[in-house]
């Protein structure tokens, strides 16, 4: 199962799409709430069977400053 990035619970798909390459998969953690976007892509590495990136997803009241 894939861990929360802010608090490290359980998280849960809320929704997933797919390519010909890349599986995309909009999550929701199960303790905080927070959503976050996970791409799942095949690997060249044939020691690694996917490669997993997160991409975070800021919640509406969150404020970003540069």
């Amino acid at each position: 199962y894939m861990t929360c990035p802010i608090c490290g619970d359980k998280t849960h798909v809320i929704d997933s799409a797919s390519d010909t390459e890349q599986i995309y998969r909009r999550r929701e953690c199960v303790g905080c709430k927070h959503r976050f976007y996970t791409v799942e892509a095949e690997c060249i590495n044939r020691e690694a069977e996917y490669k997993l990136k997160t991409l975070r997803r800021p919640k509406e009241n969150e404020v970003h400053t540069l």
